[in-house]
């Protein structure tokens, strides 16, 4: 008797449905299944056709039908996809309906994911309602595992203007920041991209949101190429992970391919084995071969100014079935493979009090005594206001005595001495940026049993540095490294910290306590940790 064979991945499609042309699940179904993927429908609108014909016929479903829908599902046990799929779906009240069922699709299976393609606009212009954006920000991004916004959907959803890569990259890095795993940016019009390529959308319609001609190329077209770009970061990683890939356009449109670029993309990466950045590969790979296949098929244009297929009022409907090898095994020498932009963890910067010490050690109000300071003062403040040289002197001695006491019986951070300990051998090197006195330090070392070496460079107060959070300790770090700060981590306790790491370019790690509530995270921080022991468990994917 033969071996059982495992059951392949579900996806539950929720977007649109047209009769005819294959825009929504009319892209999405067919790619998944070729990839694989067994593929549960659930259709938010059926229109006639697609929009780009300028006049169609058909209806929307309301929330309380989407939502009897999956309730319908469920109570016969069919709601349990290992990927929930969305894009268009016409109304907030039809997207709170899937943030509903949420909770039951992840009680159904612990590592479902939820793909969003946010379906709001393009290229400046929205086609859903504006209170719709807001739906999307506050309601549905927090939950979503993968985020597949075009340039200007990425820019409402994360607050960033993207024109450069590097805005791309901040922009994913807020979604980052409010859990989303992976973002893929799937065209973008770049002033200025590497290698000094300039970018251009083609034309916004809702059956076309990502515009993605990209992923073609013809020695006919005068378009500039897109940018697509892919971070990543899972939940269990410190680190992101950036792709980024130049895609020429044919001069035609096209509707429907940020749809089926979503739905190769999600197919690729459920296949075992394939790492994000080959899934966009094959994606793209895809997505051009399709677009080709389309334009041989396509007839000749209609005389008169936008009346024709491939015209701004009617793009090309895609041909899927002509398409079908080049989607189960596309030819990735076609397409420019994915550039890696993000560098490997190679240096940690860590605060020191509160830090890499226990907090609530050192005793600030019993420091401002000592040196004569008005209750509650910024220490730093109130001792360079100080009106003599000599007065500023005898207030830092004075705190100084109360640090070194404080030092002489320090209690660390638990899994301090395993975090730099995994550090040093995996050849990340780690120094102090710190507000304390640099006599602290062998303190601290004695404390921990750690070399004098371990710390390199030890920035105090004394090295004559601004106060955090203005960045040029940091900076000074990097140097001593000869590092740029991409490749560093600052880890610290205070807003101060990860501003000071922020305002430098460095990824920033916010240590705070774990009863913490959701909303105490720094928007200057990439992610918080409750314990150092948290880092040591990310640092083989950080470094590799």
């Amino acid at each position: 008797m033969s071996a059982q064979r495992s059951a392949p991945p579900r996806v539950l499609s929720i977007q649109s449905h047209v009769v005819h042309g294959c825009v929504g699940n009319r892209a999405a179904t067919l790619p998944l299944q070729l990839l694989g993927v067994e593929t549960d429908v659930l259709n938010t609108v059926q229109y006639s056709n697609h929009v780009g014909y300028g006049s169609f016929a058909g209806e929307k479903l309301s929330g309380e039908q989407v939502w009897a829908l999956l309730q319908g599902m469920h109570t016969n046990g069919l709601l349990a996809p290992d990927r929930l799929l969305t894009g268009y779906m016409g109304s907030a009240e039809a997207v709170r309906a899937v943030v509903k069922a949420l909770p039951l699709l992840r009680e159904a299976r612990p590592d479902f994911q939820y793909w969003c393609d946010p379906v709001l606009g393009d290229n400046g212009r929205l086609y859903v309602p504006p209170a719709l954006v807001d739906t999307y920000r506050e309601e549905v991004v927090p939950y979503a595992h993968a985020l597949l916004p075009n340039q200007f959907e990425a820019e409402l959803l994360s607050g960033v203007t993207i024109r450069t890569v590097e805005d791309a990259q901040r922009a994913c890095a807020a979604l980052h920041r409010r859990n989303v795993n992976l973002v893929m940016i799937t065209s973008a019009e770049m002033v200025a991209t590497p290698p000094d390529v300039s970018s251009e959308a083609a034309p916004a319609s809702p059956a076309n949101p990502s515009v993605a001609s990209a992923a073609a190329s013809s020695p006919a077209s005068t378009k500039p190429p897109l940018t697509v770009l892919l971070s990543q970061r899972p939940h269990a990683s410190l680190w992101r992970r950036v792709y980024v890939v130049q895609v020429p356009q044919l001069p035609e449109h096209f509707a429907g391919t940020g749809d089926l670029l979503a739905a190769l993309l999600l197919g690729w990466n459920l296949r075992p084995g394939v790492a994000p950045h080959e899934a966009l590969h094959n994606a793209l790979a895809g997505v051009r071969a399709v677009l080709h296949k389309t334009v041989a098929a396509a007839p000749p244009p209609t005389v008169g100014v936008g009346e024709g297929y491939g015209s701004g009022t009617r793009p090309l409907g895609l041909r899927l079935l002509d398409s079908i090898d080049e989607i189960r095994k596309p030819d990735v020498s076609a397409i420019e493979a994915p550039t890696r932009l993000d560098q490997p963890l190679r240096a940690v910067l860590f605060d020191m009090d509160g830090t890499l010490t226990l907090p609530e050690q050192l005793d600030f109000e019993r420091m401002r005594v000592a040196a004569g300071l008005p209750d509650g003062a910024p220490i730093f403040e109130a001792i360079g206001a100080l009106p003599t040289e000599a007065a500023r002197a005898s207030a830092w001695a004075a705190i100084e005595a109360i640090e070194l006491e404080a030092y002489s019986s320090i209690q660390l951070q638990p899994g301090l001495a395993e975090l730099l300990g995994g550090l040093r051998a995996r050849g990340v090197r780690i120094g102090i940026a710190t507000r304390n006195t640099a006599k602290a330090v062998p303190l601290l070392l004695k404390a921990a049993g750690l070399a004098e070496d371990t710390f390199h460079p030890v920035l105090s107060r004394d090295s004559g540095f601004p106060d955090k959070p203005h960045p040029a300790i940091a900076h000074a770090a990097c140097d001593v490294w000869g590092l740029p700060a991409a490749a560093c981590l600052f880890v610290g306790d205070s807003k101060d910290d990860v501003r000071c790491g922020r305002a430098a370019g460095m990824l920033t790690c916010f240590l705070q306590p774990p009863d913490a509530p959701e909303d105490a995270l720094p928007p200057e921080a990439d992610f918080g940790i409750s314990a150092l022991d948290e880092l040591t468990c990310k640092l083989d994917d950080a470094v590799l």
